[in-house]
């Protein structure tokens, strides 16, 4: 089933009211077109997983808002797994660069 809700952006939309939808599945788009922002920030996915805000994809249908990790999150990672891994790397280096004894 799609639901095309049509243009919104005129009606009226109580500031604290929320729209939740429930049961949601990819198979079943919603339509709507010329959201505002403000509108669009009032309704919510209810998922498996918790609640999720909403965005628009250009092709005017709502879905809920992926988890995208923070940039500073996919830059501390690496530094993260750099820092546990150096001590090992630095042993190998001076490993290496030891001359064996002349006899």
């Amino acid at each position: 089933m799609t639901m095309n809700i049509g243009n919104v952006s005129a009606n009226l939309w109580d500031a604290n009211a929320i729209l939740t939808i429930r049961s949601w599945s990819p198979a079943e788009p919603i339509y709507v077109s010329s959201l505002t922002a403000d509108q669009l920030g009032q309704i919510r996915f209810e998922m498996p997983d918790g609640v999720k805000g909403a965005m628009q994809l250009s092709d005017t249908q709502i879905v809920p808002i992926a988890i995208v990790p923070e940039a500073s999150t996919l830059i501390f990672i690496p530094l993260l797994a750099a820092a546990a891994l150096w001590p090992e790397f630095r042993g190998r280096v001076l490993r290496k660069k030891r001359v064996p004894p002349v006899s």
